[in-house]
């Protein structure tokens, strides 16, 4: 709510206040006001009200932005502001614009690229925690986890689940979602049989949950959080991408910390490699990886949407 809601009314109260003053204090407090809700619309968990909701929020931005500006051009140009008063409204749009640049950094990757197929099908996706930032992904910080990826699936509404936060594991729209292998491969490792966490639980001792890890152009990729009891393939058989390897389920992490689902590789510290993700049929979501090739550290891959 905070995020989602009062950061963006925050933006378009800047973008009204920018009525009250000179020309040189619109301009800049209209582009704070627009860097801070795109910075917002970068950052935010949106899945959780509505995919649709940053646009409504753009709009009333822009409309009151055009309110603005002709309050302060319809009128006569007076005496202008003073310069302190101008150094401390600039200050805003600097600041303002070095948290979108951070977080910007989200979209960065290094070449080359490998294509790989999206690991899920059966409706549309939204990227919940993602990027080569911080700031669009909490895992970022953790070496362990710096490229985690949670994907999400919404419904017609652009929302995650029915509710904001559900406690049944059927409301939540990712559940049971068919989950495919990325790419033609060897199954090097696969685990059922674990029971599916509940909402506000977790494993300690098995994280990944159920999972699969697939070899495919010299890296390992774990698809982790299978539902209970849907995994398809052994230990050495040949996958093909696009093909059904089990069922997604909804994970929650400890503290509410919400894990949709993570395509992981296990990677060391050799040369960069980026996987670009095509998307399908249904399919709303680009995406982008970026992992080091190799086959020892964890790093969980991010995805951009």
């Amino acid at each position: 709510i905070l995020i989602c809601v009062l950061m963006p009314a925050y933006a378009v109260w800047l973008a009204w206040s920018a009525g009250g003053g000179g020309r040189l204090a619109f301009v800049l407090k209209i582009i704070a006001a627009a860097a801070f809700m795109a910075f917002i619309h970068l950052v935010a968990r949106w899945d959780w009200l509505s995919l649709y909701l940053p646009w409504l929020w753009w709009i009333a931005l822009v409309a009151v932005g055009v309110r603005s500006a002709m309050r302060v051009f319809g009128r006569e140009r007076g005496a202008q502001a003073k310069r302190a008063a101008l150094w401390m409204v600039a200050l805003d749009p600097v600041i303002v614009i070095g948290l979108l640049v951070y977080a910007g950094l989200a979209f960065f990757h290094p070449a080359p690229a490998t294509d790989l197929s999206f690991p899920l099908e059966g409706g549309s996706f939204a990227v919940g925690q993602g990027g080569n930032s911080a700031a669009t992904n909490y895992h970022n910080t953790n070496r362990s986890q710096r490229y985690a990826l949670d994907i999400g699936a919404v419904d017609g509404l652009g929302r995650r689940a029915d509710g904001i936060q559900p406690e049944e594991l059927e409301a939540y729209h990712i559940e049971g979602a068919p989950v495919l292998s990325p790419c033609d491969g060897e199954v090097i490792a696969a685990v059922d049989g674990i029971p599916d966490n509940a909402i506000g639980e977790t494993n300690r001792e098995m994280p990944a949950g159920n999972h699969v890890v697939i070899a495919c152009h010299g890296i390992e990729i774990l698809l982790a959080h299978l539902q209970n009891g849907t995994v398809r393939p052994s230990t050495g058989a040949i996958v093909s991408a696009e093909k059904p390897v089990a069922l997604q389920r909804q994970n929650r992490k400890l503290r509410n910390l919400d894990v949709m689902q993570r395509l992981v590789s296990y990677i060391s510290d050799r040369q960069p490699q980026h996987f670009v993700v095509t998307g399908g049929d249904g399919m709303e979501a680009g995406c982008a990886f970026w992992v080091a090739r190799g086959a020892k550290r964890r790093v969980i891959v991010w995805e951009q949407w």
